[in-house]
């Protein structure tokens, strides 16, 4: 019997019962040419060092798989109101030259077979996509290309689909990536898809685009959907939000969860940072594999003798009887003991980019009651003071606040607070995790 093949870090790229054909392997990659040697200067790569290792071990996992078909969906080739452009003709080239570097020429080869198919298949599917000779390479290919072929792609046995995200809705990204997978098994490509983008580009003051609270707080949500492997939830952001978040690179993610809908995903985020500004976030994701690590107990169990402060409840004991008889607190409430709860457990002091509070940002800002997504924004957007209190049997456990904000939002500001009314007030021991 034949093996599957294996991915570098160890994962089969071709599950069991998949066979070979198929994209059973996807990467996300960011696509600043800052990365690229040559371009960014040492200080700049020293900056990036994360994003750098993290493209290059993402890389080594796709060349692993020996694929012989990779389909990049790109937010910076040409952009279409009304369909999706898939780059047609034999060929495409491009280089470095207009980012102020020595030509280096990157050249791949289309493959016009699944072209021509997957314009049949959208259009069986109702979803507009078009064919249109492009022979030149933007900066959202060559950017992950730079790293396939630094991982040692075989070029010469390898092809090439080259994607444009639209203005389209997110139902119509999501059918086109069911739509690419539906070819590629048809077609028995044994295939990688690379989802390229950028995420929020307004996280700094001092950044190229400046700051948006909206910005931190989309990037905590995607790389925790990353992260976990929940890729449904990349389908539930308002466009609203994204605007204000100043992202590139979601309708190629969700493109992406397209390509896996119906399977189970194990997922590994390798690193994200924002070194000026702009985030970037680099994963992996395999179709078919048991799901690894992606639990989130912080936001799913319930809590233990621990008071609603704004309701003045009394206390939720540890079962689902119990806690199905009580009103479910509110975002602060949550955000404060998952604060707390995660600075017990870890050792380091939460914020909004935790995955255990990331996890609960983003069910409320993608919450059906508007009420709920509301608040949320509003804690994002807003600084204030910030008291919290914790109780035990009704009884005071520890209380501190702030007058005056002193953190950048208020949800930053409960985090903060939550770990000082837990472990810093002097009246009281330092709550243990055992009372939690």
């Amino acid at each position: 019997m034949t093996e599957s093949p294996k991915t570098r870090d160890g994962a089969t790229a071709t599950p069991k019962g998949c066979g070979a054909g198929g994209i059973n392997l996807a990467l996300a990659l960011p696509h600043p040419p800052i990365l690229v040697a040559g371009i960014g200067s040492h200080a700049d790569h020293a900056l990036a060092h994360a994003s750098i290792v993290a493209c290059r071990e993402a890389a080594d996992c796709a060349v692993g798989a020996a694929p012989e078909l990779v389909v990049i969906a790109t937010p910076h080739g040409r952009l279409l109101a009304d369909c999706f452009l898939v780059a047609s003709g034999a060929r495409a080239s491009g280089d470095w030259t207009s980012f102020g570097r020595d030509p280096e020429r990157y050249e791949l080869s289309h493959d016009e077979e699944f072209v021509s198919a997957l314009l049949a298949e959208t259009s069986r599917a109702g979803v507009p996509c078009v064919a249109r000779a492009d022979a030149q390479l933007d900066h959202g290919v060559m950017v992950p290309l730079h790293f396939l072929l630094g991982a040692g792609l075989d070029q010469e046995n390898c092809r090439f689909v080259r994607v444009s995200v639209s203005h389209l809705d997110t139902s119509a990204h999501f059918r086109l990536g069911a739509c690419i997978q539906a070819v590629a098994r048809g077609l028995g490509r044994r295939a990688v898809f690379v989802a390229s983008g950028d995420l929020s580009h307004r996280l700094k003051e001092d950044g190229p685009y400046g700051f948006a609270p909206e910005g931190p707080l989309f990037d905590a949500s995607v790389t925790e959907a990353l992260a976990s492997g929940d890729l449904a939830r990349l389908r539930g952001y308002s466009s609203d939000f994204r605007s204000k978040a100043g992202e590139c690179g979601l309708n190629s993610l969700v493109i992406m969860s397209g390509v896996f809908e119906g399977s189970v995903v194990d997922a590994r985020l390798y690193s994200y940072e924002c070194p000026w500004g702009v985030g970037y976030g680099v994963a992996r994701f395999l179709r078919g594999a048991a799901r690894v690590g992606a639990a989130r107990p912080e936001a799913e169990e319930g809590h233990a003798e621990t008071t609603r402060p704004e309701a003045e409840k009394g206390h939720a004991e540890e079962h689902p009887e119990a806690s199905a008889s009580q009103p479910r607190p509110g975002l602060p409430v949550r955000l404060a003991l998952a604060s707390l709860r995660h600075y017990l457990q870890c050792g380091e002091l939460p914020t909004p980019h935790t995955p255990s509070l990331a996890s609960l940002i983003t069910e409320s800002l993608t919450s059906s009651l508007a009420a709920e997504r509301e608040l949320a924004t509003s804690l994002a957007s807003q600084q204030a003071g910030v008291f919290v209190s914790f109780k035990k049997h009704g009884e005071l456990r520890g209380c501190i606040g702030t007058i005056a904000p002193a953190c950048s939002s208020v949800i930053h500001e409960i985090c903060r607070n939550a770990v000082s009314a837990g472990t810093e007030d002097p009246r009281f021991m330092p709550v243990q995790a055992s009372e939690l």
